[in-house]
């Protein structure tokens, strides 16, 4: 079975800004995973196990239909320590309602991934700008300023199969 995640992209000027701090982060850390495996920014409001893709993204493709553009602001920068550094968004009612309701849609049809966490009882929102750090590379990023976007647009949906990260489909919301 392979993981798939459901992200949310944002609007075009916090994508390059987003990717500009990635970029930095990765400058000062050595580690370049998420520009080498071109992982965009975003936010994965679910992870599912799947062997029925097709499903998946007739799913996902209906699922976007249903919802609508919003702005997330981030609060800060934080850590899945020692590994990931994240812009943290606040978790704001919109944000949550979509994570329960892809889990309420799929999870009829498909297991979640990634040790449940993206599920609503464990999920924590969150746009990474390094993973896969040594506890090295995370102390020489930890310590810097970084300046996050304060608001940022979620203007689309897209399906993404994981390890390594491939974009399957992407839709507008409006």
């Amino acid at each position: 079975m392979d993981t798939y995640a459901v992200v949310l992209y944002f609007d075009a000027v916090t994508d390059r800004k987003l990717k500009k701090i990635i970029e930095n982060i990765a400058l000062i850390s050595g580690n370049n995973y998420m520009i080498d495996v071109n992982i965009p920014p975003h936010i994965t409001i679910g992870s599912f196990l799947s062997d029925e893709a097709d499903l998946l993204l007739e799913m996902v493709e209906v699922f976007s239909k249903s919802i609508s553009a919003f702005e997330v602001e981030f609060e800060e920068i934080r850590a899945f320590e020692p590994r990931v550094l994240f812009a943290s968004p606040n978790k704001e009612e919109y944000l949550e309602r979509l994570n329960v309701l892809i889990h309420e849609t799929f999870c009829n049809n498909f297991l979640p991934a990634d040790n449940e966490y993206y599920t609503p009882a464990k999920w924590v929102p969150h746009c990474a700008l390094a993973v896969r750090l040594d506890k090295e590379q995370f102390q020489k990023v930890v310590t810097r300023q970084i300046e996050l976007p304060a608001n940022a647009k979620v203007e689309k949906i897209a399906l993404a199969r994981c390890n390594p990260y491939k974009e399957i489909a992407v839709w507008e919301i409006s």
